[in-house]
């Protein structure tokens, strides 16, 4: 069978929901746009080569010709790592449909490039003055990221986020009663269910929206988050290094431009990571399965980390 024929049945079981993953579960929403991408790419790929693969001919050499062709038309290396995890995707499923596959792509060489990119989280001054700026148009996506920060969800997850989800318990505890607030989740892209305690600052914007939160875009979110930080005056220049089409390039950008969704989650689990609370809890707050993935997300600069250990230990005294 030809590689496109394959990606075709593919796309067709993932828009009918009869492809499912390993595990029996449909696949995540980000996963299938990942798959149509990298389906797309490799179309590309093989008519300008002129030849239609066969699923047994996507060797090393096949492997190396694509990662060269994807670099040659500037991609970021993440992103042809991303393309590569779906090739790698779409192999795997094949031979499980008992079709012939070649080997290569079980080979530790047969790889998805990817490096931690200078990705960037916010301080809690800069979240003050982020919450400082007051334009009507422009409050809820301050605040729905801000919830995502405070819980350190995805936005697939946090953007849901309602005050009915708020749950309270009571406990007796040195001669005392204290109530503890939390919410409970089931996360969207895994299946993963977490338990948040929440603090102040969740509480607050969630009491600001009895009837939770109006719906908005993860488009609009993006671009309204961007303009708050730049109202807060979060516009210092922030070095970005990254791999465009297999070279390394450093550039400098306006903070705020960097903003996204995703920061809040990053952010959040930095801010627990500067707050001395130990890996594993925050993993059971974010849904990491490992340590290692959890790491990728923190990214407390180094005076930051300096300024924690500091704190901790009385070697430094």
């Amino acid at each position: 069978m030809t590689l496109n024929v394959y990606m075709k049945r593919f796309l067709n079981g993932l828009a009918n929901g009869t492809r499912l993953t390993v595990k029996g579960k449909p696949y995540a929403s980000s996963t299938r746009i990942a798959i149509r991408q990298v389906c797309a790419r490799l179309q590309e790929f093989q008519k300008e080569h002129g030849k239609h693969y066969r699923l047994a001919q996507v060797d090393f050499a096949f492997y190396q010709a694509f990662v060269t062709w994807l670099n040659e038309r500037g991609y970021a290396l993440n992103t042809v790592g991303k393309y590569i995890n779906g090739l790698k995707c779409l192999l795997s499923s094949a031979r499980s449909d008992g079709l012939p596959v070649h080997d290569a792509f079980r080979e530790r060489r047969f790889c998805a490039p990817r490096m931690d990119i200078d990705s960037i989280y916010l301080s809690r001054d800069e979240l003050q003055r982020m919450m400082s700026v007051s334009v009507k148009s422009l409050t809820l996506a301050r605040d729905v990221f801000m919830v995502g920060i405070w819980t350190a969800q995805r936005v697939s997850d946090y953007r849901h986020i309602q005050p009915s989800d708020l749950q309270t318990v009571t406990i007796h505890r040195d001669g005392q009663l204290h109530e503890i607030s939390f919410l409970t989740l089931t996360q969207r892209k895994t299946g993963a269910r977490v338990c948040i305690p929440c603090c102040h600052e969740l509480r607050e914007i969630l009491g600001r929206y009895p009837h939770g939160f109006p719906p908005i875009s993860a488009l609009k979110l993006n671009r309204d988050i961007k303009e708050v930080a730049r109202l807060a005056g979060i516009i210092y220049p922030v070095e970005v290094r990254s791999i465009q089409g297999g070279r390394p390039v450093c550039r400098k950008v306006p903070k705020y431009q960097l903003i996204t969704s995703h920061t809040a989650r990053r952010t959040g689990a930095t801010l627990m990571y500067l707050a001395s609370m130990e890996m594993y809890d925050i993993m059971k707050i974010t849904g990491h399965r490992s340590p290692e993935m959890l790491r990728r997300y923190i990214r407390a600069d180094t005076l930051d980390v300096a300024i924690k250990l500091a704190l901790r230990y009385p070697y430094f005294d």
